[in-house]
């Protein structure tokens, strides 16, 4: 497992380009958003070899992760646009006050929508597989966000 989620991180590091280098904002979404695509490609690869499904689970784990995965794509998008604002402001120095506000209520209420739409997940999992499925996936995917939110993190300009 841990080789599959290092090999996840090297694809994800590999593809991300600094959104402080990037030539316009466009620019920098459709990097993002292509990137957003092959990681969630490689997160469902890491998900599918190391969760180790029997049929009927699988018959009934990939839907529900699919709309699991629907649901937190829209906040990973929402989530892009905010870190675009952040770096937008903070390269031509106009972060105010107010626009920083509004940024960390816009991160710290999808940080929420997140955990709220990840433990409902969880819970029918357990409830419709098994716990044991359950479990094994917020291992995985846990591990899968923190390499995501690292990737994503780095790309903030702190100068």
């Amino acid at each position: 497992m841990f080789r599959t989620l290092l090999s996840a991180a090297l694809l994800a590091s590999l593809t991300f380009t600094p959104i402080a280098q990037a030539e316009t904002i466009e620019s920098a979404k459709a990097e993002l958003a292509a990137t957003l695509v092959n990681v969630e490609a490689g997160r469902k690869q890491t998900i599918d070899s190391n969760l180790n499904l029997g049929a009927s689970e699988a018959e009934k784990f990939w839907p529900l992760y699919q709309d699991y995965r629907g649901q937190i794509s829209e906040l990973a998008n929402q989530g892009i646009s905010t870190l675009i604002d952040y770096a937008r402001l903070h390269n031509s120095q106009s972060l105010t006050q107010v626009d920083a506000a509004n940024i960390l209520e816009q991160v710290l209420k999808r940080d929420a929508q997140r955990s709220v739409l990840k433990e409902h997940f969880i819970n029918k999992l357990s409830s419709e597989i098994s716990p044991r499925v359950a479990l094994r996936f917020m291992l995985i995917e846990g591990q899968l966000d923190s390499l995501s939110r690292y990737d994503a993190l780095r790309q903030i300009p702190l100068d």
